[in-house]
């Protein structure tokens, strides 16, 4: 594992940097981790939400996933759906774009957590 340096745009259009790790977690409903990547701060989430959920596969078995928005990616939506769970992911609106609603049942389980 490397320490990386990232940048990102904040909101107010200024370009902020990050120089580090990140660490992603899976938990369980109750927030106690199920397991774990360090990963360097510019690695996107979305590409490390597969390697974690296969890592908590071995260990326990979970009905769905819920993820944000940094989340949305065809390859977690595609693993998601072949191991025949389903992903809760919070879509909010973005750059004025405005975001299809979750269903009431999604947005209870969203909101437990």
């Amino acid at each position: 594992m490397r320490c990386s340096l990232a940048a990102k745009q904040n909101s107010k259009g200024k370009i902020q940097w990050f120089i580090g790790y990140k660490a992603h977690l899976a938990t369980d409903d109750f927030g106690v981790p199920m397991s774990y990547a360090v990963t360097g701060a510019s690695v996107r989430d979305s590409t490390v939400a597969v390697p974690l959920m296969k890592k908590t596969r071995e260990t326990t078995d979970f009905l769905y996933a819920l993820l944000d928005k940094g989340y949305l990616s065809p390859a977690v939506n595609g693993y998601v759906d072949m191991i025949g769970r389903r992903a809760i992911i919070d879509r909010k609106a973005y750059k004025g774009v405005v975001a299809t609603p979750l269903d009431p049942a999604s947005q209870l389980r969203y909101a437990a957590r």
